[in-house]
């Protein structure tokens, strides 16, 4: 196994930091919100068994297996079972058209595709197995005959009481990990080829230059497609990469789950970020309504952002940026904005908020 891969440090995390937190998973058996930790062992145990799976239905190294589906663990768990078999994981954006979705099969020659969503599925028919995420755990004799049943769910219902003892298939630094194919809206979409090496000198560069995340002590919420090389590397790979926590969400749900969460570090789009400030600049609930009615927030918003130093820094920061803190979890001290541009007033407000924005670059073809 390539130790500068990460598949390695992946298998390494299952092995030496088994009992740490992998994951953060929505509790359905609570009503105020509570999160449920998944540690590294039950992790490693989940990809084992897809690993499992895909070795029965012939899978071997450079074959290709494609995802389609919304972010969730089981997205990252086949991801890290095709890589670690040295398969090649081919990402399809979970809102593509049919032709868009064919044609991304065909091109890559995948054997394989996984997803979370019947109606996606059904969009492949290109002769590529179509394989429910739900479904792997009967296929296996898990769990009754036609029933249903997420990996995630077989896992916490029967806890691993050991590691697993996966075979890992070697792979160089020079071996295909995974194509990542562009949107398509400039033409037919292009696959673009991504080594190993490729994801690891990304995340070693990311490492050292202003991403100063803690195993243990950050955690992450991965919203943005993860068939994007965007919140693939930048935020999934890299949270594997140094060991972080990640809890999954929607770009529906991230203002409700951010305060769930409450994360440390959040990627973004220009987009994303006008939005929060949007909402920031016009709250319905900063205020008590009738200071609200007075039209009281927005010079005090604008008054704070200007103190530097003194007591009026420590005023504005209790009064006022402590609480748009807080209706972002309270605990961000990183945020990066990628795919495209960023206005640099944007940057400005919202390091003036005490979070640090950095924005980053790289074209996925």
């Amino acid at each position: 196994m390539n130790p500068k891969s990460l598949i390695c440090k992946f298998w390494s995390l299952v092995f030496n930091a088994a009992d740490k937190t992998s994951m953060l998973l929505k509790n359905p058996a609570s009503t105020d919100g509570e999160l449920q930790a998944l540690d590294w062992r039950t992790a490693g145990s989940a990809v084992a068994l897809i690993m499992n799976f895909l070795r029965r239905q012939g899978f071997k190294k450079g074959d290709r297996a494609a995802i389609l589906s919304v972010n969730c663990p089981e997205w990252v768990f086949t991801d890290l079972a095709i890589q670690s078999l040295g398969g090649v994981t081919v990402s399809i954006y979970p809102n593509s058209s049919a032709e868009q979705v064919n044609y991304v099969l065909n091109d890559s020659q995948a054997r394989f595709v996984f997803g979370n969503d019947a109606t996606q599925l059904a969009k492949a028919q290109s002769g590529v197995k179509a394989v429910h995420f739900d479904s792997i755990v009967a296929s296996l004799g898990l769990a009754p005959a036609g029933t249903t049943r997420k990996v995630i769910e077989h896992f916490l219902a029967f806890p691993p009481k050991k590691g697993p003892t996966p075979i890992i298939t070697p792979v160089k630094g020079d071996d295909l990990a995974t194509l990542i194919y562009s949107s398509g809206s400039t033409g037919i979409p292009k696959g673009c080829m991504i080594t190993h090496a490729n994801i690891a000198g990304a995340l070693t560069a990311l490492s050292a230059s202003g991403f100063k995340l803690w195993a243990y002590k950050d955690r992450y919420l991965s919203y943005l497609p993860l068939g994007h090389g965007y919140e693939r590397i930048n935020g999934m790979a890299l949270c594997i990469w140094k060991g972080i926590p990640v809890a999954f969400s929607t770009i529906d749900d991230m203002k409700v789950d951010i305060r769930l969460v409450k994360p440390t570090m959040l990627c973004g789009v220009p987009a994303v970020w006008r939005k929060i400030k949007a909402g920031i600049d016009d709250p319905k609930d900063a205020l008590p309504a009738k200071l609200n009615k007075l039209g009281l927030w927005q010079p005090l918003l604008n008054w704070s952002l200007k103190q530097k130093s003194g007591l009026g820094k420590l005023i504005a920061d209790r009064v006022v940026l402590n609480k748009i803190r807080a209706k972002m979890g309270g605990n961000l001290k990183l945020l990066v904005s990628g795919g495209a541009p960023i206005a640099p007033e944007l940057l400005a407000f919202f390091n003036q908020l005490g979070m640090e924005l950095l924005e980053g670059y790289g074209a996925t073809e």
